[in-house]
């Protein structure tokens, strides 16, 4: 009898376990988008050696690239449990670039893309803590107020700061983004798919 309980205690534990394995990963970790950027070099540089060089950060100062592209090129840079330090070098790019003379970059003098590169950047270096990236992203919106790609970088940063408490959440703040009508998409339908297929996963958290 006590072999039989601790079998169904056993098999209640297993069966709990993998029905949230799913969510095992999380919004900034698992939504590869830049698997439909391939067609970039530097976004296939940039997911071979996960670190920005100086030929990337000149990609996203130039305004020949969408923001789109911009965002799958970071997105490519990828992600690190132990961290990583791409938002540093690009932070040192960018007082470079403009001459600021302060230890800190004075974000208010940034454009809505440096800031948006900024923001995303430093999500993708510290995604256990999106708090970091919050400000800056949501900055860099105010200028970008009809971009797809902008809101919804915001909101997969929201989105992983409400994984710890509410998984409903995780899924409403992209839901905004991918339901508002006015939104330029200058995102990729086969990038915006990838987003969509992971985060409607938590959609059943709201019930």
């Amino acid at each position: 009898m006590k072999k039989i309980r601790f079998f169904l205690i056993l098999l209640t534990i297993l069966v709990l376990f993998f029905s949230s394995w799913g969510y095992a990963d999380s919004p900034v970790t698992s939504t590869p988008f830049c698997e439909t950027y391939i067609d970039i070099p530097l976004v296939q540089q940039a997911r071979r050696n996960g670190i920005l060089t100086d030929e990337m950060a000149e990609f996203l100062f130039s305004p020949a690239q969408v923001l789109g592209e911009k965002a799958a090129l970071i997105n490519a840079l990828g992600w690190d449990f132990n961290g990583k330090s791409n938002a540093k070098r690009f932070a040192g790019f960018l007082m470079t670039r403009y001459g600021f003379q302060t230890r800190k970059i004075p974000l208010d003098s940034l454009n809505g893309d440096d800031l948006f590169c900024l923001g995303y950047l430093t999500l993708m270096d510290d995604y256990f803590h999106p708090g970091k990236a919050l400000p800056i992203l949501k900055k860099a919106v105010r200028f970008k107020r009809t971009s797809f790609t902008a809101h919804i970088i915001l909101a997969i940063a929201r989105a992983q700061y409400a994984m710890d408490s509410d998984w409903c959440q995780v899924w409403k703040y992209p839901e905004d983004v991918f339901a508002n009508p006015i939104l330029t998409l200058d995102l990729r339908e086969p990038a915006r798919k990838i987003i969509y297929d992971y985060l409607v996963l938590y959609q059943e958290s709201c019930r």
